[in-house]
């Protein structure tokens, strides 16, 4: 998040915190390598608790709270992010519905957009994670041609498909100011095109094209008809489903982001 000068100080502070936090980490990690787990009577390490209520969703075992976090325990944890997923996005919670996408990964970092904080803009996965000043200074940096905004809970602060003259609502400042950066386009599934609209026109926020896009067809669709040979394109959605749909993760000229307010 945004922090004045008087308290970049404290941010360094933080950033040194992490840094010796990976290092140890790394010490650790680099022990039980050597020594076998759980640890060997000659290692002395007698005060390890590994058995605990905490459950591992991939191994089914149970640690103490020191060894498992978010339903995972460490090594599995180490394990799946070894393979490109995100050790968080449980497969029980992906198989209550076959048809969700799972999580977006990135091996090159080795983080989830979506559970990992840190997470940066990774050129080969085409993926970034990040709020509205986010956004503007992505915009800044690839200056791509056109932008494409979800609607819902990202340019503006509705929810599930309401109308934007029900209730009081506002837009995102840095994602409403992306037009003098780019031609933007608004890529909804909210069907209240004409009302989304006249909300923009009085915001005196000008974009180059409104698409509803229904249930069951991509929003890529759309993306791929505007962009041009050439064009680089930023796509911003709120919504994991979104930003993983095949159709624009395979998309060489689209660059994702996961919208998400307050994002560090």
């Amino acid at each position: 998040m945004f922090l004045p000068p008087e308290m970049l100080g404290v941010a360094a502070l933080f950033a040194e915190c992490a840094a010796e936090s990976g290092g140890f980490e790394q010490l650790l990690r680099a022990s039980i390598e050597r020594e076998g787990w759980p640890p060997p009577p000659s290692a002395r390490r007698t005060r390890v608790q590994l058995e605990g209520p905490m459950p591992c969703h991939a191994c089914n075992g149970r640690f103490s709270k020191h060894w498992a976090f978010r339903g995972v325990c460490w090594r599995c944890e180490q394990s799946l992010r070894g393979q490109g997923e995100c050790p968080f996005d449980a497969p029980a919670r992906r198989a209550v519905s076959k048809a969700r996408q799972g999580h977006p990964f990135c091996a090159h970092q080795g983080l989830c957009p979506v559970c990992d904080a840190g997470f940066r803009l990774c050129r080969t996965c085409r993926l970034a994670q990040g709020d509205g000043e986010a956004v503007l200074e992505l915009c800044t940096e690839l200056r791509p041609h056109r932008v494409f905004l979800d609607f819902d809970r990202t340019l503006c602060s509705t929810r599930a498909g309401a109308s934007p003259l029900s209730g009081v609502h506002s837009l995102d400042p840095e994602l409403a100011s992306l037009g003098c950066l780019a031609q933007s386009y608004v890529v909804t599934r909210n069907s209240h095109a004409d009302e989304i609209g006249r909300f923009l026109e009085a915001r005196g926020m000008l974009i180059a094209g409104l698409c509803v896009t229904p249930k069951g067809g991509s929003k890529g669709e759309f993306i791929e008809a505007m962009l041009r040979e050439g064009e680089l394109g930023l796509f911003v959605d709120d919504s994991v489903q979104e930003c993983s749909d095949p159709r624009i993760a395979s998309n060489p000229n689209v660059i994702r982001v996961l919208f998400q307010r307050g994002a560090v």
